[in-house]
């Protein structure tokens, strides 16, 4: 605005007449910038937007996005709008949504720029990157190895790994090891080609019958020189050209005798029978314990040409005890005279022929101060002797007052179906009537099984009067 003056007097004139007064805005004109960013491919970048100075003003910017060495529609989604500020709002984002490729490169980058802005703004940082960070592990190539009976062919498997959107190539190669080009298989070379989505390609060598058994040979395939962003993982790989002319092996079978019968385990040879072998044996605790269930063996075998089988036999014991069927085994060792070995162990079975024993305790009746006499009774067998602990406990009559409490191991001979246990009864000179006590049985001896475990004992009363 402006003052004027005019008029003056005294004489007086004037120099300026007019002043112009200038009203400060106080308040800074907004400024709009916009932040780079970055993001995982497949996921969203998310650009902010932010107004500095005053925040009163409602404004507007419009933005877009443009290519960098990422492209639309390929690593992400193109983009473009207006961005509204309210009043006292000071930041705004932008979404672009990116995506996942399956190709591996180095990171990729867009921008996105802002133009027009209204409401008094200006723009500060105008453009931004967004780098779209790649996810996608680099492609590697594995060669994987091969085996193939002689005139078969070797098939290598070349399986790739990381990213499978690259186009790559790798070149292979045969090169000798054992086996010699020629003679054992044909040298192969050249390049494979892995389109994209393609995981794995095959190498296939050729081998050849030499009707010579010689054991297995062995060559190799080596991979070199990928492209197409690649690396090499495992970049050689053994193929093994597997001898088809019978080489002599020796299985053991499994056995099964009667317990105090040997058990006759079957060594066989297959293929040539031409030569002279020998294979070493020797015998192993399982279920069964050598010196208690079997008698331990050890020793070796000689096969001379034209016999295909011998026999390893195994002594075992009788215990006499019903222990379900046991269990040994026979290994065999130390092949000579260039045969190998098949089955090279062998179970054997131990049959139980002891039946089941089982032990129960009867009941027993004494005058006081006579014995109380309990007869333990054996069942199922009478080999071997047996044993099981027994312990007396209170009914009506007391341990002590009417009995003597005791405890301790009833045994039964060989060839014996009984024993006896003995409690002392005591004399109490007071008219009470019956009284009982009991004894139980516990813990067996290997083999038992108890079916009667408690016995009662009946003491009856002999006084008429009490007389103490």
């Amino acid at each position: 605005m402006s003052v004027t003056l005019s008029g003056p007097s005294n004489g007086a004139s004037l120099a300026t007449a007019t002043a112009i007064g200038t009203i400060l805005n106080p308040n800074p004109q907004p400024v709009l910038s916009i932040a780079s960013t970055s993001a995982n491919e497949g996921s969203s970048l998310s650009f902010a937007v932010t107004r500095s100075g005053t925040t009163a003003n409602a404004l507007t910017v419009n933005y877009a996005t443009a290519n960098g060495s990422a492209i639309s529609g390929t690593n992400y989604t193109s983009a473009s709008g207006t961005l509204s500020f309210g009043s006292g709002v000071t930041t705004q984002n932008i979404a672009v949504p990116t995506s996942d490729d399956g190709v591996y490169t180095s990171n990729l980058a867009m921008s996105v720029s802002l133009s027009s802005p209204t409401g008094g703004a200006a723009l500060g940082t105008a453009s931004a990157t967004g780098t779209i960070v790649n996810t996608d592990v680099q492609p590697s190539l594995s060669i994987a190895g091969a085996s193939a009976n002689e005139g078969a062919n070797l098939s290598f498997a070349v399986s790739r790994s990381g990213a499978l959107g690259n186009a790559i190539t790798v070149n292979y190669g045969t090169a000798n090891g054992s086996a010699t080009s020629g003679t054992n298989y044909s040298a192969t070379s050249g390049t494979l080609t892995f389109g994209s989505g393609v995981a794995s390609q095959v190498i296939l060598v050729p081998t050849s019958v030499d009707n010579v058994y010689s054991g297995n040979l062995a060559m190799s395939v080596s991979l070199n020189s990928p492209t197409g962003g690649a690396v090499l993982g495992t970049g050689s790989a053994t193929g093994t050209i597997v001898n088809t002319d019978a080489q002599p092996s020796l299985s053991i079978a499994a056995a099964t005798a009667n317990e105090g019968s040997p058990l006759a385990f079957t060594v066989s040879r297959t293929g040539a029978t031409g030569n002279a072998v020998t294979v070493s044996y020797s015998t192993s605790n399982g279920t069964a314990a050598s010196g208690v269930n079997y008698n331990a063996t050890s020793g070796s075998l000689a096969f001379a040409p034209g016999v295909t089988s011998q026999v390893v036999s195994v002594p075992t014991i009788d215990d006499y005890i019903n222990t379900g069927n046991l269990s040994m085994s026979v290994l065999l060792s130390a092949p000579g005279g260039g045969a190998t070995l098949g089955a090279s162990s062998a179970s054997g079975t131990i049959v139980n022929i002891d039946p089941a024993v089982s032990l129960s305790i009867g009941t027993a009746s004494a005058a006081e101060g006579s014995n109380l006499n309990f007869t333990v009774t054996r069942s199922g067998g009478t080999a071997g002797a047996v044993s099981a602990h027994w312990a007396t406990s209170n009914g009506t009559a007391l341990a002590g007052t009417n009995y003597t409490g005791a405890s301790g191991t009833v045994n039964i001979a060989a060839g014996a179906t009984t024993g006896t246990i003995t409690v002392t009864t005591l004399h109490d000179c007071v008219v009470t009537g019956s009284k009982n006590m009991y004894v139980t049985l516990s813990s067996p001896s290997a083999g038992l099984t108890i079916s009667g475990a408690t016995g009662s004992g009946s003491i009856s009363n002999i006084d008429k009067i009490n007389c103490n």
